[in-house]
């Protein structure tokens, strides 16, 4: 198949000469086949006569399957060995089925049983799941076989979750037909390929099964049972209460199982501050009192800029300032990263991904339907202008055609003024605070849309032209923070309301400090003395310090002071990177390896996304919760009800920065290439929106093919967008990655 070089749509009929949807020339069909082999390969391997099963249950029953589904399903089989796994099982009935048969003609009936397997097959397929059959008016899935995942039980539950959810939706009140009855069971089951009279196909047997059958049996309309192992292993997502004793055949007279409520609510804000805030009063009122400040007519916003060296609490400063003066609910936070400074609009991608709940694998369709809605909720005056701006930044087939040939300054101008309204619609009346952290990590176009932000002068100096849909000047005042590390090259804004460069604690401040993580008397004279000598002032520094001391002190019996001092002397680097390192290295090869790889990602980064990495799949939950008791990572609570991913971030960015610089070389090329090849299977249908992503991995992989592929494709993107910067660059590499190439035969 081509790919039109204009808007970068699929052009199925060979004989077509113009691309159907933009009309640019297409290069003949053997001109196109010479170029697609230096294009990453897409496409669907030979299925097998699983496969071939497994897609004809579902062209049986008129469900259409994804390219991206069928490539899931075919790594799955291909590594369908039979053997005894622990996996989830699920088996889910529409309820009354039978009784219906009676009240229904077959044509009703059929439709009825139709939409339920679709239902099942989305929300199980959706959740990473595994759908083994479908038995007359039931759905039989299996999550954590024939490929496992570290998530597989909470995914599965999710997936119950979503078809029950689904049914509410659609039916209202329940009743035959129009419910579902949900059992799961966790435990073992011999997973695998067996032989059928219809010949070879791939099953899951054994006494897990049955339970979950048993479970499924018990439970009422729209209910969700679950045995005890699968409660336990999800306990922290889900609410669930014990049911009556459950005669269970073959299994129990007094079976306690759990229904599962709800999920949980969401978990502790993004960043957990423990140890009490000290000193910086004066900064601290500054931006108290411009948080709480009205707004002036020429300035609807104002600006704060905060700046100081890693470590010396400039995020903690802000989240102290928002937590006193009562605006949290009204915040949006935007941070930046090393890995995406090559990204144009990264963070900006990153908060609308979030706010649309836009799944990971979502195709063009999904985009654009959810960009629609979303504007639809928060700013009901937009228009199709405003929409097809925003599809135009995802990349879609439609909002490209549309585009063409437009102006980057336009699309640029409506797209910053679409932002705006989004932005100021999060405070309403209110105002709203958008703090941007890691300001030197911004890519140019979202540093150009925060400087054109914060010089607004509000609706009325706005030209209704250049305006999609003028949002009316909240009565509050909106605020714009902006944190960068010290040594960066700050942002244009002129005249900011408060500008704050942090110095080290005092020394009282420091004591205080100390104090309180260790205690007044904890430690000799001589070894607090030595701390605080070490930690200069630095807030992180010094609780990197005592968390070190914490473990001599465990380590160490009976110690008299001055040996104490002594060994903690040895134990002490001089450099706050020497600190974290110290750390690192007391890591077992696992769990370093698993922070190695999250650092590839970025400050921040998906479940998903670090479970591509074969080197840690393995125990990859187990080894997250280690760093995390540790305090080298957090979670965030998944913002996106769709997609349910759990996130991760470095508790700081400097912890990031040591564990990527710990690696070899050799090493980073391995792990950067393999990350990049993931990628590219995982989205397939959406590359558009990764190929600057693409390309940096690619890069740093060594496969300058491919690196210049799609570096060349990002620039194109980013050029049509007004980054010319951004895209010269990109061109610019590109170019010295050709000149480094061998020359061609």
């Amino acid at each position: 198949m081509r790919e039109c070089s204009q808007c970068l749509s699929d052009v199925p009929d060979e004989s077509c000469a113009a691309c159907p949807s933009c009309g640019a020339p297409l290069a003949p069909p053997d001109q196109a086949a010479t170029q697609a082999a230096n294009q990453p390969d897409g496409g669907l391997e030979s299925a097998t006569a699983e496969l071939r099963r497994f897609r004809r249950q579902f062209e049986e029953r008129a469900i259409a399957l994804s390219e991206s589904a069928l490539r899931r399903a075919e790594r799955a089989l291909s590594s369908a060995e039979t053997q005894l796994r622990r996996a989830t099982i699920m088996l889910v009935d529409l309820c009354g089925f039978s009784r219906m048969g009676t009240q229904m003609n077959p044509e009703e009936l059929s439709q009825l049983a139709a939409r339920f397997y679709k239902i099942c097959s989305d929300c199980i397929l959706s959740r990473g799941g595994f759908v083994v059959k479908f038995i007359g008016d039931a759905v039989l899935s299996v999550f954590g076989a024939p490929v496992a995942f570290d998530r597989d039980t909470e995914n599965a539950v999710y997936a119950a979750i979503d078809i029950r959810e689904r049914f509410r939706q659609l039916y209202d009140p329940p009743g035959p037909g129009r419910a579902v009855s949900i059992g799961l069971a966790t435990g073992e089951v011999r997973s695998g390929v067996i032989e059928t009279p219809a010949g070879k196909t791939y099953d899951i047997i054994g006494d897990t099964v049955n339970l979950a059958a048993r479970l499924q049996g018990q439970a009422g309309e729209n209910q969700i049972f679950v045995c005890a192992r699968t409660r336990e292993a999800t306990e922290r997502q889900f609410d669930s209460a014990p049911t009556a004793p459950l005669k269970l055949k073959n299994i129990s007279d007094a079976y306690i199982a759990y229904r599962i409520l709800d999920e949980k609510p969401a978990p502790a804000p993004r960043r957990v501050f423990e140890s009490s805030f000290f000193g910086r009063e004066k900064e601290l009122e500054a931006l108290r009192s411009l948080l709480v400040r009205a707004p002036e007519s020429n300035a609807p916003v104002q600006t704060a800029i905060i700046s100081g060296e890693a470590g010396l609490g400039k995020s903690r400063l802000v989240h102290e300032a928002i937590q006193r003066s009562g605006v949290g609910d009204r915040t949006i936070r935007w941070e930046a990263s090393p890995a995406g400074a090559e990204i144009l609009l990264h963070p900006v991608m990153e908060w609308l991904r979030r706010e649309m709940r836009l799944a990971p694998d979502a195709g063009a369709d999904d985009v654009e339907l959810a960009i629609r809605a979303h504007l639809g909720r928060v700013t009901p005056r937009a228009d199709d202008t405003d929409a097809q701006t925003l599809e135009y930044v995802f990349g879609t087939p439609r909002a490209l055609q549309t585009f063409r040939g437009v102006p980057p300054e336009r699309i640029q101008r409506n797209l910053f003024a679409i932002l705006r309204e989004l932005i100021l619609a999060h405070g309403g009346s209110k105002g709203v605070v958008l703090i941007v952290d890691d300001v030197q990590w911004l890519d140019a176009l979202t540093l150009k849309f925060l400087e054109a932000f914060a010089a607004w002068t509000g609706p009325a100096a706005t030209a209704p032209a250049e305006t999609p849909s003028a949002a009316a000047a909240p009565s509050a005042a909106t605020t714009l923070i902006l944190i960068f590390r010290t040594g960066a090259e700050p942002p244009a804004i002129s005249k900011p309301a408060v500008s704050l460069n942090l110095q080290p604690l005092s020394e009282s401040e420091r004591q205080a400090l100390l104090g309180q993580l260790v205690g007044t008397n904890a430690l000799p004279a001589s070894v607090r003395d030595l701390i605080l000598s070490r930690g200069a002032g630095n807030p992180f520094f010094l609780e990197e310090l005592t968390r070190l001391i914490r473990r001599a002190l465990i380590e160490q019996l009976a110690p008299d002071g001055e040996s104490l001092k002594e060994q903690i002397a040895s134990l002490l680097p001089v450099s706050l990177v020497d600190v974290i390192q110290s750390r690192i290295d007391r890591l077992d090869l696992r769990t370093r390896q698993v922070l190695q790889c999250a650092s590839l990602l970025g400050v921040e980064f998906a479940f998903r996304l670090i479970q591509l990495f074969d080197v840690v799949r393995e125990g990859l939950d187990d080894q997250l919760q280690t760093l995390r008791a540790l305090r080298y990572l957090d979670e965030l609570a998944a913002p996106d009800p769709t997609t349910r991913d759990i996130l991760y971030y470095f508790v700081h960015g400097l912890y990031r920065d040591v564990a990527y610089a710990t690696m070899l070389d050799e090493q980073k090329r391995a792990l950067h290439l393999a990350l990049a090849q993931k990628l590219e299977t995982a989205f397939a249908d959406r590359l558009r929106e990764y190929q600057e992503l693409l390309a940096y991995h690619y890069a740093h992989g060594g496969d300058a093919r491919k690196a210049i592929y799609y570096l060349i494709k990002a620039a194109d993107h980013q050029a049509g967008l007004g980054g010319e910067s951004h895209a010269l660059k990109n061109y610019g590499k590109a170019l010295e990655l050709l000149r480094a190439q061998p020359p061609s035969p």
